[in-house]
């Protein structure tokens, strides 16, 4: 399984990187730290290398993660591919956005390590096991 994760805070990507590997033993994670890295992964993207998951925050250093969503969205082959914005804003504004310009799901970062570890583990989880796409089968062949 492919995994994009878009994150600029250094804690939270170790958390990340050690949860998925203490947890899953089949993921690729592509990490990406600002607007600018992830819409050159998204433009490079071939066929072949298309990611089943994309784990988007939203407040990056050099823009906002509703950037990098719209270029997903724009492009055909990646319409389908599940992207879960993951932010520490509960503004309704930053939710709506994000739900329309295709985010498949938002998430409100929990304040505590422990809290997000169990939100990461259980999110990709949910998207792995139990997500089903019109027609019965799993989002992006996950």
């Amino acid at each position: 399984m492919r995994l994009l994760l878009v994150e600029d805070d250094e804690i939270q990507i170790r958390l990340y990187e050690r949860t998925i590997a203490e947890s899953f033993d089949d993921i690729e994670l592509d990490v990406n730290r600002e607007v600018a890295e992830a819409i050159v992964t998204v433009d490079a993207v071939s066929r072949n290398d298309v990611p089943d998951l994309v784990l988007l925050d939203l407040r990056l250093p050099d823009g906002s993660g509703f950037e990098v969503l719209d270029r997903i969205r724009a492009r055909r082959d990646l319409v389908d591919v599940p992207v879960m914005v993951w932010s520490g804003s509960d503004l309704p504004a930053d939710m709506n956005t994000a739900y329309a310009s295709g985010a498949s799901a938002y998430l409100v970062k929990p304040q505590d390590l422990d809290g997000l570890r169990t939100q990461v583990r259980d999110s990709i989880s949910f998207w792995r096991h139990v997500s089903r796409a019109p027609g019965g089968e799993r989002p992006n062949g996950l």
